[in-house]
This record gives structure tokens, C-alpha cells and sequence, in this order.
């Protein structure tokens, strides 16, 4: 039987067949399948674990540039005369983070 009849094609046939096509290998068969298979699953994860830290390092990196933006507006509206509650609602930070940003600019000045 070189195919899987149609109505065999159920996992639980499929898991049959490929045990006893393992079964029917040489020890040395059998060793090289398993160093094969685990090269492809070490692979497998060193894809997963670099498409997490690309995604990671992005997402770190866009709210690095979120934070910039959002404090250079708060800036920007300081200098303007905005008062802390309209760049609040507009911004939405904290009066924290504003007190933080005028005591900055004070201190430049």
C-alpha cells in the first residue's frame, strides 16, 4: 500500500500509518528521521523566537515614538498657553505628566 485510501484519511489513520512506516525502518533509519525532525523543530523555533522579538523590538520602538510625539505636543502646548485641563482632553495624560513637563521646562529657562 503505497496510498492512503480516501476513507483512511482520518488523523487517527494517519498517526497509524506513520508508526508503522517508522516501525518498518532501520534503527539507523530511525535515528536519522529523529536528528532530522529535531533540526526542523529547532528551526521551526528559532523562526517563532525571531518573529517575537521583531515584533517586540517594533512595538517597543512605536511607543518610544508615541511617548516623543505625545510630549513634544504637551511641550508645544505649554509654550502656548494651553491650560493643564485642555491638554488633558485633548492629549489625554495625566496632570502628573504635564506638572512633570512644565517643572522641565522651568528649569530650563
Amino acid at each position: 500500500m503505497d496510498k492512503i485510501p480516501v476513507f483512511l484519511r482520518k488523523k487517527v489513520f494517519q498517526k497509524v500509518f506513520r508508526i508503522a512506516e517508522i516501525n518498518s525502518l532501520t534503527k539507523e533509519e530511525r535515528m536519522f528521521l529523529q536528528t532530522k525532525e529535531q533540526i526542523e523543530l529547532d528551526y521551526q523555533s528559532s523562526l517563532e523566537l525571531a518573529a517575537k522579538r521583531a515584533a517586540d523590538k517594533a512595538r517597543k520602538e512605536a511607543l518610544e515614538n508615541l511617548e516623543a510625539k505625545t510630549e513634544k505636543a504637551v511641550r508645544n502646548m505649554i509654550l502656548r498657553n494651553y491650560s493643564d485641563k485642555e491638554i488633558c482632553e485633548v492629549l489625554e495624560v495625566s496632570r502628573d505628566y504635564i506638572a512633570r513637563i512644565r517643572q522641565e521646562l522651568t528649569e530650563k529657562e
